[in-house]
């Protein structure tokens, strides 16, 4: 009897940790799974991989485009993933080019755009409907004081471009607004848009990912973040599956606004003020704790491999409450800043409820020393 043929999966990743849970899934559900990182990412250590692409520096557009042109040519993926948003601005100018790119579902290159800016993306949710921070979206520096007196202490300062909270900065006194306005306007160059100043709002961080397809959810998954560090502007620790009321229509909303396709997740944050969800930022990519769905009951794989193929799929979105998830690297770096999180931390390794990213069967993914001592302790 002939043998069923595996489908084969290409996932693009710079040097982050969001691909090893991704390859682990993938290849445990039949996938043949090939990783394109630069050199030194984790994923390159998975045990999971088929082939591993090391890839030129993703700041080299050039580099980079002749690369995975090639990489993609040579084979025939069922799918690509995406997991770093830094690229887009490159994978936007291929995807056109080949059939072949069919396998990566992804945005219209004018709704990718908007994504690609943080300040258009929340003007257009905004005109949408979509209920946002109050935002200052261009000032200049001499009315900047002036504009923090307005929102109030503390504030937040957010760069144009950027993924995550990595050009995310909290604003405490006015004394240092200017230095830091300075300092998140210097750090990306390829952006001529100036930093947002945005007031901080107090309440419960939640997030929608799932699967769309021209801003239509097709599987859907929502969770509280429990913990986060640094509070309320880190990376987020701990997760609870959730589904409050409001929160996916707001968050539907948001998606239709910008005709967003792929896999990506949003964030929201419930204002305590008004009992009202406000649209924080989309990260148009696979995020940092995709593997979470599958513990909550969603199949992410099935419907993207046939929104890839062009293949009907009908909406699914229902998904588990009271599911808990942790990233364990990000809870190994809040030990090493808070000492006092290590009993927490390996009370959470012993629960068998809180279900994590760590995986024993590929431990050179699961914990890259030299990768660990260099971003989390270096």
């Amino acid at each position: 009897m002939e043998e069923t043929k595996k489908h084969q999966a290409l996932i693009i990743d710079q040097h982050t940790t969001y691909s090893p849970p991704l390859i682990r899934q993938l290849a445990r559900t039949g996938y043949l799974v090939d990783i394109f990182t630069e050199q030194g990412a984790p994923s390159l250590s998975s045990r999971f991989c088929r082939k591993r692409h090391v890839a030129p520096s993703f700041a080299d557009g050039s580099s980079f485009i002749n690369s995975i042109e090639k990489v993609v040519a040579d084979e025939c993926y069922d799918v690509i993933y995406l997991c770093s948003e830094e690229v887009l601005p490159f994978i936007s100018q291929i995807t056109r080019k080949s059939d072949r790119w069919k396998a990566l579902p992804i945005s219209e290159p004018a709704d990718l755009n908007v994504m690609l800016s943080k300040s258009a993306v929340l003007k257009r949710v905004a005109a949408a409907g979509v209920p946002i921070p109050q935002t200052i979206f261009a000032c200049d520096e001499p009315d900047i004081l002036h504009v923090g007196q307005q929102l109030g202490y503390p504030l937040l300062v957010k760069g144009d471009k950027g993924e995550g909270s990595r050009q995310v900065k909290l604003v405490s006194a006015p004394d240092h607004l200017l230095e830091v306005y300075r300092k998140v306007s210097s750090i990306d160059h390829t952006t001529q848009a100036p930093p947002v100043i945005q007031e901080y709002l107090r309440g419960p961080k939640y997030t929608v990912a799932g699967l769309f397809d021209r801003g239509k959810p097709l599987r859907v998954i929502a969770y509280l973040a429990e913990l986060i560090y640094p509070p309320t502007i880190g990376p987020t620790i701990k997760y609870i599956t959730a589904n409050p009321p409001n929160l996916l229509d707001v968050s539907f909303k948001a998606f239709d606004a910008l005709k967003f396709t792929g896999l990506g997740n949003l964030e929201c944050i419930l204002d305590c003020r008004d009992n009202r969800f406000k649209f924080l930022e989309i990260n148009p990519r696979v995020w940092g704790n995709v593997a979470f769905a599958q513990y909550a009951g969603v199949d992410l794989y099935t419907p993207y491999y046939n929104l890839g193929k062009g293949l009907p799929v009908l909406p699914d979105l229902n998904f588990k409450t009271g599911i808990r998830y942790r990233r364990w690297l990000n809870d190994l770096r809040l030990v090493a800043r808070r000492p006092g999180r290590i009993f927490g931390f390996f009370c959470d390794c012993i629960d068998p409820r809180v279900h994590s990213d760590f995986d024993w069967n590929d431990l050179s993914a699961s914990f890259p020393a030299k990768y660990i001592v260099k971003k989390y302790f270096g």
